[in-house]
């Protein structure tokens, strides 16, 4: 499997290679059990185990498993928003400081370049249901035809769909049939129940160890939205449900029938890296 050195972008600070003598392993799973046993569950509307999320060795990284799940929406012909969810999660003791890596692995489509939403990683406050307040880590098929490929974005979010605070993007490509690494760090703004400052919560996030978004959040001007939700210390429960697989959204009413495969998940206080 081949390795990518760590790069930093002169917009944020930089980490060393993950995995220091400091650092404290909150959960980690590569699905080397053959099952979910590490983890509390699985949600989604209509999804069951082993028929559409799995622990096998069709696709891995690293062993002799990964875990995967399948989407699929039916031909419609209608230009309309849908989603189909499927995730695993896992819930720890709360956290308001936190990096959550993953190897992920998308399938080619057999359709391709029709403007498909996948959404990877999505930690928040709350169970399952995404919790008051989440930071999600998406993908957009930009590109029209095949091949076509993905490019990241990464947003918090309030009342799990309402983003209307700080969303990021980035032109790095993702492609079909390839490991990438992907994490993500997460920082909630200080607790201060009686003002929405202080600003200094960040959501950053890395592709095969090459940091491509860095968010500080630094703007008092947009007010009582559902960044400062998100991220302050007035709505300070922490974060502790954490989850990979999340959903599929298609927008033209197309046909989807894919499968996505996540290995080598772990979360920690310190930049994991490669």
């Amino acid at each position: 499997m081949k390795r990518f050195p760590y790069a930093s972008y002169a917009f944020g600070p930089s980490h060393a290679d993950g995995g220091g003598s400091g650092q404290a392993i909150y959960f980690e799973d590569n699905f080397e059990t053959g099952d979910l046993s590490k983890w509390n569950g699985y949600g989604g509307a209509g999804s069951s185990y082993p028929t559409n999320i799995n622990v096998a060795g069709t696709v891995t990284h690293g062993g002799a498993y990964a875990c995967g799940f399948r989407y699929v929406q039916v031909f419609t012909g209608v230009p309309t928003g849908r989603d189909t969810n499927r995730w695993i999660y896992k819930v720890l003791a709360g956290k308001t400081e936190f990096y959550m890596r993953g190897y992920l692995y998308l399938v080619a489509p057999l359709t391709q370049g029709l403007g498909v939403q996948r959404k990877l990683m999505w930690c928040g406050d709350d169970d399952v249901a995404g919790g008051t307040y989440d930071c999600v880590v998406t993908l957009w098929e930009t590109n029209a035809g095949s091949p076509s490929y993905c490019t990241f974005g990464a947003l918090s979010q309030h009342d799990a769909g309402i983003s209307t605070g700080l969303y990021q993007s980035s032109s790095q490509q993702v492609h079909w049939d390839t490991w990438h690494c992907v994490e993500i760090y997460f920082k909630m703004n200080t607790v201060n129940p009686s003002d929405l400052a202080p600003w200094d919560g960040i959501l950053r996030t890395w592709l095969d160890g090459s940091e491509i978004l860095y968010g500080p959040h630094v703007d008092p001007t947009q007010g009582y939205d559902n960044l400062h939700m998100n991220m302050n210390g007035m709505f300070s429960n922490p974060f502790s449900t954490f989850s990979i697989g999340r959903q599929t959204n298609s927008y033209q009413g197309e046909q989807i029938d894919e499968w996505r495969y996540w290995d080598d998940v772990k979360i920690a206080s310190s930049y994991i890296g490669t």
